[in-house]
């Protein structure tokens, strides 16, 4: 018996620019404490509230301090150690890049 295989059908739909939507403002011209500054002044007290939660375990868990720096390489992916693990796979070890 042969099955001919039918083709799935396209699950997305394309993004239909809507009529009344207004073309985001080009905001080249701002620097980027203007940007911020606009956007916190239309914070509600809930906003606040989990703006300050999210800056305060932000700076409780030092994530600043595990980000990339300019210039810096960014780890291949594909040698992650996973949790689990104590060492990475021999493949993935250390070299000197300078």
């Amino acid at each position: 018996m042969t099955m001919t295989r039918t083709p799935v059908a396209n699950r997305f739909r394309p993004i239909d620019p809507q009529p009344d939507a207004l073309p985001m403002p080009n905001q080249t011209d701002k620097t980027l404490t203007q940007i911020r500054t606009e956007l916190l002044t239309t914070f509600s007290p809930a906003d606040w509230e989990s703006y300050n939660h999210l800056v305060g375990w932000l700076r409780d868990t030092d994530v600043a301090s595990h980000a990339l720096k300019v210039g810096d390489t960014a780890p291949d992916s594909s040698c992650q150690t996973p949790t689990a693990v104590s060492a990475p796979p021999s493949s993935c070890a250390a070299t000197d890049l300078s």
